[in-house]
């Protein structure tokens, strides 16, 4: 059955207000190490730390620090103070690694939840001044270059104005999962999310959609909500759709203590039957670029929604481009991605359709057909913070 003719359209009038008007600009930001470097420990979250320190002593954009990195924190109606959600979304690539090469690139993956482009210029003009603070200076990294995602191609772009890099309803949409029965989730990178108070290999979908949508809710009404207005939140109805589960578990708990993170969390993916929604499939497409559960912030919970049902559409050839800035774009039917010592292989049943040197890709992004990908490229992938983007057409 094909999913695109099956499943019901939903309006706007039909959304939740929060996910009608949610907006986001997302950016990949490069620095390049001027020496070779070695990383004394885990260092993840630091990037973010330099950049809260950068802002705040910018003599130009120090406004940024309280608009966008750590907003002010809010009277709610019970007339208390409540913490204000960070309109920032940091991600490092390749975050286990332990050390840069001369010359070798950083490059930083960055979703702004905002809806006024002026702070998104104010943040693009700052981000030569990011190199001279803490984790930045002490490793010798000098600021490249940014690249803002296009809502139009799904792809970053060199020159792309702001005006143009919006996210809104629209590239969500098309970005939006499709599915008659079948959905599996995949966490691309660790994931915390308790039920009662415990990590768990088995999570509901509606638990899951829940907590997409008080973050979604929470980002909204904090970060884009005009003066005054009026929005509800949104509950799914509590059903346990889940058919199979193949996440693996940390060996140690999310603490933080002495200032230093364990982002353990879980990785893997779920498979589940449940019936199409559209609102469902709006908030896994919104939440694979703001993230969900803890240590958000730092790059945490980034996760990844498509359908499993097959369509009785003929699939393009299969076939698979590696452009210049190391996207990855895989297309077709029945593929198997693995790794095959130094290089990225994918297969067709016994049929080999191409290899790519691993190490050269920066995105993979798979088109139509979710292909299986091995352990092997699932590890290779979080190790090096690739981000795994899927879409239904090019």
């Amino acid at each position: 059955m094909d999913a695109s003719k099956s499943k019901p359209k939903v309006g706007l009038e039909g959304l939740p207000r929060f996910l009608e008007g949610f907006t986001a600009y997302h950016l990949r930001v490069r620095f390049v190490a001027e020496r070779e470097v070695a990383f004394g420990g885990k260092w993840y979250f630091l990037p973010r730390f330099a950049l809260g320190n950068a802002l705040m002593n910018s003599p130009r954009f120090a406004h940024l620090y309280t608009e966008l990195f750590k907003p002010e924190p809010q009277t709610g109606a019970d007339g208390r103070q409540h913490t204000s959600a960070s309109r920032l979304v940091v991600r490092a690539d390749r975050p286990t690694r332990r050390g840069l090469a001369r010359r070798e690139p950083l490059d930083l993956y960055i979703t702004i939840v905002v809806r006024e482009a002026r702070l998104v210029e104010d943040f693009v003009a700052f981000l030569p001044e990011w190199q001279g603070y803490n984790f930045m200076q002490e490793h010798g990294l000098s600021y490249h270059s940014y690249q803002l995602l296009s809502p139009e191609t799904g792809r970053y772009e060199t020159g792309l104005g702001v005006g143009e890099a919006r996210l809104d309803i629209g590239f969500f949409e098309r970005q939006a999962p499709e599915w008659v029965e079948g959905l599996s989730v995949r966490f691309l990178t660790p994931t915390t999310l308790r039920l009662d108070q415990l990590l768990s290999a088995e999570i509901p979908l509606s638990r899951l959609l829940n907590r997409i949508s008080r973050r979604l809710y929470e980002l909204y009404t904090q970060c884009l909500a005009s003066e005054g207005e009026s929005v509800a939140p949104f509950v799914f109805a509590e059903r346990n759709d889940l058919m199979l589960s193949e996440v693996s578990l940390p060996q140690s708990p999310t603490i933080k203590a002495h200032r230093q993170y364990d982002m353990s969390g879980i990785l893997g993916q779920l498979h589940y039957r449940t019936p199409y929604d559209p609102v469902a499939a709006l908030m896994l497409s919104v939440a694979h670029w703001v993230h969900i559960g803890t240590h958000t912030v730092s790059g945490n919970g980034q996760i990844l929604a498509w359908g499993t049902d097959a369509s009785a559409q003929p699939s393009p050839s299969p076939s698979s481009v590696l452009d210049e800035d190391g996207c990855l774009v895989v297309q077709g039917e029945g593929l198997r991605l693995g790794l095959q010592r130094l290089d990225l292989v994918i297969r067709q049943g016994s049929q080999l359709i191409s290899r790519h040197p691993a190490t050269s890709i920066r995105e993979l992004r798979l088109v139509g057909e979710a292909p299986s990908l091995s352990s092997g490229v699932l590890s290779f992938c979080n190790k090096r913070g690739i981000p795994i983007l899927h879409s239904d057409s090019l």
